[in-house]
């Protein structure tokens, strides 16, 4: 026997591994393997096919056959002959020619009727077996590429005597020409991707089994997708008496929350997942499929359109028909307009850590070709961080900044700000009024801005400069110092450069001034003119910054101007909840009450 013993021995689960059963696997496996003539696990690496069929042999009915033979790279048709022999001797296989010679009659055969007359024996000997029933494992199939290995499976499969089944663990779909005819006739059982994944039940008996709290359970199997593998390799990779570094990596993301975060980042990957995912999957595709998909991890994503766009492979949906069809760590996403892949985060997070490491500068602008295209403010300004491109970073938050304040997403918006170095930053009005209004630093923006508003003046820009005179104006007032907010604001109004946005702002913070600390009868005319600048096209993100206060409700004469700008609101609000709509609510139920 030339070759290493354990070829043909079951993998033994090591003492200590993590393991819980899968009743629902295990029985839909178990039936496949007693009922039909041919069962095929197909599915990338790391989604379990060994560890699922090792564990169905001590389960097979008494008097049963379980063979196991671990396919290799250089295997040949005779040498998985070879192992078969040896792995049936246990059982006493009544041959009627001598096992020897039939090894030399496979290793000289040369003609397809050489290989019949050899296949012939085997079946002969294997219905004359005395097993109850018998089962055949080849694992790893997919390693074996000798051209002459699908026919004389097929031959086998075809004359299998009933009492035994052949099973095959695979990363690629086997090339059989009689798969078809087995699944029409019902002889053949295929389990793939989602028939291996952990569902979410599972991954939380996983979780409790290695000792944390079960309440990340949620975040493990999202983290995961169900992933086997990597979902032992993320609770491995904590010690058992704690749950801190479980939720440490469970979290490690910079993940979207509530209020509108990026999220568009592929997580951190330990040491342990990226070996095993460049070694077992990433070096071992093609090299074209490999490239493509290294180019395109950045996007969390794939469409045919978009990943042509990026990768700048003509052949990307013939890529994209092939990552789906492998199951290679991808879900196909419904209720979408055309055909749409998300690859599994680990995955993600392994490709581009492979394309860091080997190509930062490809890296730099696939994430650069990635932001120019990407219609999402957050993910957009969080890819152009990710290239440490910062001016383009802060041009990009600042032109979205003010619809994603109005939309709800201030934190992160400051989130995004912080990443950008103090160094790198050129200074903006807009976020810094922002951000003044995240943090309730009146004080501090009031400073900012003023330094904003002369840097402006010194470089001749003038509409930056009333910009920020008019932001810095609002902060006065937040900052109680109104007589400072009354002489900035008095200027303002003062200046015929002041239009748009700038202007609409001063005359709102004017309104709030004349409210608490001055003539109210002077509040219809400001607000009939700020309604005239909000009316000539502003857009929503002004309409929310000017939206009137609910004391406004109370004022005499202000009644038709208020209706007037919650209908103005409301005729350009979109259908999803935001701030301003909020606002407008409350301001109709004071309306109605007065």
């Amino acid at each position: 026997m030339p070759f290493i013993r354990t070829k043909i021995c079951p993998p033994q689960a090591r003492p200590g591994a993590l393991m819980i059963e899968r009743p629902a696997l295990e029985r839909a496996l178990g039936a496949a393997l007693t009922t039909r003539r041919l069962v095929v696990l197909c599915a990338p690496a790391g989604f379990g096919k060994t560890a699922a069929l090792a564990r169905q042999g001590p389960q097979l009915p008494p008097g049963s056959a379980f063979i196991w033979i671990e396919c290799d790279e250089g295997d040949t048709p005779a040498g998985l002959l070879e192992c078969l022999i040896a792995a049936l001797e246990p059982h006493d296989p009544p041959w009627r020619s001598a096992p020897e010679a039939l090894l030399r009659a496979a290793v000289e055969a040369r003609r397809p009727t050489q290989w019949r007359a050899v296949q012939a024996e085997l079946i002969h000997t294997l219905a004359a077996c005395d097993v109850r029933h018998g089962v055949v494992v080849l694992d790893d199939l997919h390693r074996v590429t000798h051209p002459a290995l699908a026919p004389a499976l097929d031959a086998l499969v075809e004359r299998l005597p009933p009492q035994w089944t052949l099973a095959l663990a695979s990363r690629d779909r086997p090339a059989l020409a009689s798969l078809a005819r087995l699944r029409a006739a019902g002889e053949l059982a295929e389990l793939g991707t989602d028939a291996l994944r952990f569902d979410a039940d599972e991954t939380m008996r996983l979780v409790r089994a290695a000792g944390f709290d079960a309440a990340l359970a949620g975040r493990v199997h999202a983290r995961t997708q169900g992933w086997p593998v990597g979902v032992r390799l993320a609770l491995q990779a904590a010690p058992l008496a704690t749950t801190a570094p479980i939720a440490t990596i469970a979290t490690r993301e910079h993940t979207a929350d509530d209020d509108g975060g990026d999220g568009a980042a592929a997580p951190p990957i330990d040491r342990a997942r990226f070996d095993f995912l460049v070694d077992e999957v990433i070096d071992r595709l093609p090299p074209p499929l490999r490239q493509f998909l290294l180019r395109c991890s950045i996007l969390p994503e794939l469409t045919a359109p978009r990943a042509a766009a990026l990768s700048g492979d003509p052949l990307a949906a013939q890529h994209l028909d092939t990552i789906e069809r492998t199951g290679l760590f991808a879900a196909r996403l419904d209720d979408v307009p055309e055909p749409t892949l998300r690859l599994h985060d680990l995955f993600r997070a392994a490709l581009q850590a492979r394309l860091q490491r080997t190509d930062p500068v490809g890296h730099a602008k696939a994430l650069a070709r990635a932001a120019a295209t990407e219609p999402d403010p957050l993910r957009r300004v969080d890819w152009l961080l990710r290239a440490q491109d910062w001016h383009g970073a802060e041009a990009a938050l600042q032109a979205g900044a003010g619809a994603l304040v109005a939309a709800g997403a201030g934190n992160a918006v400051q989130r995004l700000f912080d990443r950008i170095p103090p160094a790198q930053r050129s200074g903006s009005a807009g976020l810094e009024w922002l951000l003044a209004r995240a943090r309730w630093d009146w004080d501090g923006a009031a400073a900012a801005l003023e330094r904003v508003a002369v840097d402006a003046g010194a470089h001749d820009k003038p509409q930056q400069r009333l910009d920020a005179l008019s932001r810095r104006a609002q902060v006065l007032s937040g900052a109680n110092r109104h007589v400072e907010a009354r002489a900035q604001l008095a200027a303002l109004l003062a200046d015929p450069a002041l239009a748009g946005d700038a202007l609409a702002r001063t005359l709102a913070s004017a309104a709030w001034m004349e409210l608490g600390h001055g003539d109210e009868r002077r509040l219809p005319a400001l607000l009939a003119r700020l309604l005239d600048v909000l009316e000539r096209g502003q857009p929503l993100a002004t309409w929310s910054e000017c939206a009137p206060l609910p004391p406004y409700a109370g004022v005499p004469g202000l009644r038709p101007l208020l209706w007037r700008f919650v209908d103005g609101a409301e005729r350009r609000l979109p259908d999803a909840p935001t701030p301003l709509r909020g606002s407008c609510q409350v301001l109709r139920g004071w309306l109605h009450l007065l």
